[in-house]
C-alpha cells in the first residue's frame, strides 16, 4: 500500500459484517477481512450484527491494546437499519466502555463508482453464457437486491440501477426488489414477456452467497420453468470474487466517516 493511500487509515479496523446461518457467507467476510488487512498493513478483524460470531464490540476489545483509533466498517451495501440503528447503538457502547480509545465509523459500500463496476464485471460474465449469436439489445438486465423499509436504502439501489445502465451499451437495466420495495422481482420477471425480451439477466446484489442470493435465483428458476420464450440465468454475487476493487472500495470508506459516529 502506497504512502498516500495509507493517509488517513486508523490503526486498526473491524470488518463488520451482516451475519448469515450459512457459514460460507460468514466465512466470506473473514477473507475479506484478511485481504483487507494485507492491502494496509494494520489489523482488521471482523464482527457480525447477528446470527455468527464475534460480534462487533468482541471484535473492537480484541484490537484495543495495540490501537488508539479504530474504524468500524461496515462490509454492507446500503445505509438501513444496521447502518442508521444497531451500528451507532453499538459504536456508542463502544465508547462508553473505552473512552481513551478514538471510534469511528466508516461509510458502507453504497453507490461507490467501483460497486458499481464490479456488477457490470458480473452481468458481462453471465452475457457471454448467452448465445453468442443473440443480439443483446434483447437481453434486459434485472438488478435486484433484498430491499428494506427504508426509503432511502431502496432510492439508492434505483440509483445503482441507473449507473449501470450508463455502463451498458447493449439491452436495458430495470431495478427490482425480492422483499420490501417496489417494483417487484415477480413483476419485472413478468414484463420480460411482454416486451421484446429474448434474454434476461438476474443481479442477486448481495454480498455473500446465502438465503438471499438463492431466494432471488429460485424466483428466476420459477420464472423460467413457466416461460420457454425467454431465457433467464443469474450473475454471481459480489463476493463471489473477492476482486481488488472491492478492497479499494473499503480502504476509500475507511477513511470516509460518518458524522454520526
Amino acid at each position: 500500500m502506497s504512502t498516500r493511500e495509507q493517509q488517513g487509515v486508523p490503526d486498526g479496523i473491524v470488518l463488520v459484517g451482516h451475519g448469515s446461518s450459512v457459514e460460507e457467507s460468514n466465512e466470506l467476510v473473514r477473507r475479506v477481512g484478511r485481504r483487507l488487512e494485507s492491502r494496509i498493513g494494520k489489523p482488521v478483524q471482523v464482527g457480525f450484527i447477528e446470527k455468527s460470531d464475534p460480534d462487533v464490540q468482541s471484535g473492537v476489545k480484541s484490537l484495543i491494546e495495540n490501537c488508539q483509533s479504530i474504524t468500524i466498517l461496515p462490509l454492507l451495501l446500503f445505509a438501513a437499519t444496521h447502518i442508521k440503528q444497531d451500528i451507532p447503538e453499538a459504536i456508542q457502547q463502544i465508547k462508553r466502555d473505552n473512552p481513551n480509545i478514538t471510534i469511528k465509523r466508516g461509510k458502507h459500500l453504497g453507490s461507490h463508482p467501483k460497486m458499481v463496476e464490479i456488477v457490470r464485471q458480473r452481468v458481462e460474465d453471465a452475457r457471454s453464457e448467452l448465445l453468442s449469436e443473440q443480439d443483446s439489445s434483447e437481453t434486459t438486465v434485472i438488478f435486484c437486491p433484498k430491499g428494506t423499509s427504508d426509503k432511502d436504502a431502496n432510492k439508492t439501489a434505483k440509483e445503482i440501477s441507473k449507473q449501470l445502465q450508463q455502463k451498458i451499451d447493449w439491452g436495458q437495466v430495470k431495478p427490482a426488489f425480492l422483499t420490501m420495495g417496489s417494483p417487484s422481482l415477480e413483476s419485472v420477471l413478468d414484463t420480460t414477456t411482454t416486451d421484446e425480451t429474448r434474454s434476461t439477466i438476474v443481479v442477486p446484489y448481495t454480498v455473500g452467497d446465502g438465503i438471499i442470493a438463492n431466494r432471488i435465483r429460485s424466483k428466476a428458476r420459477e420464472f423460467r420453468k413457466g416461460n420457454d420464450t425467454c431465457r433467464v440465468i443469474t450473475t454471481d454475487v459480489v463476493g463471489a470474487r473477492i476482486d481488488d476493487q472491492l478492497i479499494d472500495v473499503l480502504v476509500d470508506r475507511a477513511k470516509r466517516y460518518d458524522e454520526e459516529s
